[in-house]
């Protein structure tokens, strides 16, 4: 492994190669793409560049450098990331590659059956529970008024309880009431997407307000990703909607600017400390060790982390069955505990279980550790697949002026997002629970 530019990088020189050759090739499509469209955005190019450019292709020099050390507890930790770096970075490469096969193929051959027979039941059930709640506006409205007062209540108690930085380690220290915090995070999905969707779709002051207290209360929950990513997808759904996939090379570098700033400023107010925090140049640097060498774009050097500790035997979809059952008690079953991926990860790099929820691995690491190549392979096409039917439908839907159907079309295919990281099946489950009552109620309403 080479080192450069006094360790800020490192590299095996023909992955480098290899890796420059696809920022390339990854920019030129996206590029013909806007010449043919006119449209500088969409789910494809936008999931695309949120999983696989940043975190794969970008990252990769860094994700080898010496000063991961800042990260990662230990110069053995260290050594065993860049031993495996180049392994983590080829599965990950050979994962995408058949993602753009499945993309072929939706493209060619559509509807491809085995995969359309897959979705069906998500899109007849969960798609149409979520649009009779989104054009229900009693119903999305008292939930989501309903959901920010539980937030405001939160925030009171985190608040009075001195747990302003990071409130999510209390709730992995007491794991009793976890299942409060869980139930509290995955609302705030589903209660983002409902009410930022009637926003656009309706254009009503009262949703907006409502969705103006959703986003400043959310901010206190304690993770970044829920809030960021829900932010960035609403966003590309307005461009979609408003500009036909068109905005300004201005903005779109400002919107990246501010996110960027808003996920380095949570990150750096969860580990800041009363001396950093007083500093400017720390504090300077600290958002920039973060971007490159912190926990928020390290999905391959967590992978090759937990690859140098993995003792090669497959886990043949243990981790997938506990998260199947994570709705069954660990006290009752406990297949969680020795089988759950954020447990497994977490012991493998000797992190602390009662505080750490585990590593993330980029989207085909949990498959690969349980089905090996081939199970990366076909897991990337299925995903490829989704992928580009949702950034079909989303395009068609939203040229028609139907933004609500359009994003039913990502809520019923938001379950392959599980198979990259099965950590969060119970949210799904949450999820699915709410949308199936929320629509009961909404359709009680309409029946009166």
């Amino acid at each position: 492994m080479t080192q450069a530019l006094g360790g800020i990088v490192g590299y095996n020189k023909w992955l480098m190669a290899l890796d420059l050759l696809l920022i390339f090739w990854f920019l030129y499509g996206w590029y013909n793409h806007y010449r043919k469209t006119g449209g500088y955005i969409d789910f494809w190019y936008y999931n695309m560049f949120l999983f696989f450019f940043v975190p794969v292709l970008i990252m990769y020099p860094f994700d080898n450098s010496d000063l991961n050390i800042l990260s990662v507890l230990g110069l053995n930790n260290l050594y065993i990331i860049q031993d495996h770096s180049s392994e983590a970075f080829i599965v990950s490469l050979t994962g995408f590659s058949c993602a753009y096969v499945g993309k072929y193929l939706f493209d060619k051959e559509k509807p491809f059956v085995l995969i359309e027979l897959m979705l069906i039941p998500f899109s007849n059930y969960l798609g149409r529970f979520y649009i009779s709640i989104v054009k229900n506006p009693l119903i999305s409205r008292g939930f989501i008024l309903s959901y920010i007062v539980v937030l405001i209540g939160f925030l009171f108690f985190i608040v009075s309880s001195g747990l302003m930085k990071n409130p999510r380690e209390f709730f992995m220290l007491n794991t009793k009431y976890m299942p409060i915090y869980i139930l509290i995070i995955s609302t705030f999905e589903i209660a983002f997407i409902i009410i930022s969707i009637r926003s656009l779709q309706f254009n009503n002051n009262i949703d907006k307000t409502l969705f103006g207290f959703l986003v400043v209360f959310g901010f206190f929950l304690g993770v970044r990703a829920p809030i960021i990513l829900q932010g960035i997808s609403f966003g590309v759904f307005y461009i979609m909607y408003k500009r036909n996939g068109y905005i300004s090379l201005t903005k779109v570098m400002t919107a990246i600017s501010v996110i960027l700033f808003l996920v380095m400023l949570l990150a750096y107010i969860r580990n800041s400390t009363d001396e950093t925090s007083t500093d400017p140049s720390l504090v300077a640097l600290s958002f920039i060790a973060e971007i490159f060498y912190g926990n928020t774009f390290s999905d391959v050097r967590d992978f090759s982390w937990v690859l140098g500790n993995w003792n090669r035997e497959y886990y043949l979809g243990r981790s997938y069955l506990a998260a199947f059952l994570s709705f069954i008690p660990s006290s009752l079953y406990p297949i969680r505990e020795t089988w759950g991926i954020g447990k497994l990860t977490v012991r493998a790099a000797g992190l602390d279980e009662t505080t750490h929820p585990g590593l993330r691995m980029g989207v085909f690491g949990e498959m690969y550790l349980n089905f090996g190549i081939i199970g990366v392979a076909l897991f990337g096409i299925i995903w490829g697949y989704i992928l580009r039917r949702v950034d079909y439908f989303t395009k068609k839907y939203t040229s028609q002026g139907n933004v609500v159907k359009a994003s039913s079309v990502i809520v019923y295919s938001s379950f392959i997002s599980y198979l990259t990281g099965s950590a969060g099946t119970m949210s799904f489950y949450i999820i699915i629970f709410l949308l199936a009552a929320l629509s009961i109620l909404s359709r009680m309403r309409l029946d009166t």
